[in-house]
């Protein structure tokens, strides 16, 4: 079992790693961290929106589709009245 680590020894590791680390390369570091995250984040974000907007799209078709078998309907109904009314003339 893994002891817990005490704040004394992160604290003299950090204080080991500032003493050995290149700030400059610390900080190449972080921006490329940070450019890689911003790059993923919008990949995300694009692909969030793109699910979205395919939702969206197959919702309209699905509403197009009712709408236009409901007007077909409506039209059946329609010729059959006017083949009622032409046998009742």
């Amino acid at each position: 079992m893994m002891k817990p680590v005490q704040t004394e020894e992160v604290q003299l590791l950090l204080y080991t790693l500032a003493r050995e680390t290149d700030i400059q390369q610390l900080r190449h570091a972080a921006a490329d961290m940070i450019e890689r995250l911003e790059e993923e984040r919008e990949q995300k974000a694009q692909a969030v929106y793109y699910a979205v907007l395919d939702e969206m799209s197959q919702a309209n078709i699905n509403a197009l589709a009712y709408e236009n078998n409901s007007l077909e309907d409506k039209n059946e109904r329609l010729k059959q009245v006017v083949r009622d009314m032409a046998d009742l003339l």
